[in-house]
């Protein structure tokens, strides 16, 4: 009897991952107008979204795969772990010359990348600075939500961003790297706590859908780096 329940367990098993393979397949074919191997998925939208804007691309294990329909959902993705789906978005839509690769074009201002490392604050400066950039710069409503849209495809959860506070300013005055005061914030709710130590900005990605939270220097997360053009 346990021999016989372990045949059907197999088989329970074969048939589920026999229908995720097909509809993988499927996905994959669905107004398949080109494949080719690509080192990022940035290199992959380029190729793909930057022949056909109205088009989307999937990416998964440096194979990449130009649609020609757009994916209504981040979802799609979940039919195979590791596959990025992506779909046009504003930051793919300029002159992606201007920027370096893997380096995103942002409204004929800047260009900026994400890095997957978890590190302090102080370490995302010094590392944005070897690659002649700097962290980070969100001041305007715009590019809070052009950045959302670009994080969607990352596995981030808290991310670094510039803002620093003064312990002689008054309690809310928060500082951009050169020196000049923020007059746009995204604060998340209870926030910034009001405490000295917590003397930094991050981005709340995974719970907090972009808003900010003021941590500690050696709080540990992602970081975008931004090159001015």
């Amino acid at each position: 009897m346990a021999f016989h329940y372990l045949i059907l367990w197999y088989a329970v098993i074969y048939t589920k991952n026999l229908k995720l393979q097909l509809q993988y397949d499927y996905k994959f074919s669905l107004n398949l107008t080109r494949t080719l191997t690509s080192s990022t998925v940035i290199h992959c939208a380029r190729e793909c979204i930057g022949q056909n804007p109205t088009g989307s691309a999937s990416y998964y294990d440096g194979d990449c795969f130009c649609h020609s329909n757009v994916f209504t959902s981040k979802d799609d993705a979940d039919l195979i772990i590791g596959a990025v789906y992506i779909k046009p978005v504003t930051y793919i839509e300029a002159d992606t010359d201007a920027c370096p690769d893997d380096y995103h074009y942002y409204s004929h201002v800047s260009c900026f990348r994400f890095f997957d490392t978890l590190v302090n604050h102080g370490t995302a400066v010094q590392f944005c600075h070897q690659q002649n950039a700097a962290l980070i710069k969100i001041d305007s409503y715009d590019k809070q939500e052009h950045v959302n849209q670009y994080l969607v495809w990352y596995p981030a959860e808290f991310v670094h961003i510039q803002g620093y506070r003064q312990l002689e300013h008054v309690e809310n005055s928060w500082f951009y790297d050169d020196g000049n005061e923020m007059e746009f914030s995204h604060w998340n709710q209870r926030q910034p706590v009001n405490d000295p130590e917590n003397g930094h900005i991050v981005m709340d990605i995974l719970e907090g859908g972009g808003h900010w939270s003021n941590v500690i220097p050696d709080y540990l997360a992602n970081f975008l780096c931004e090159i001015y053009i």
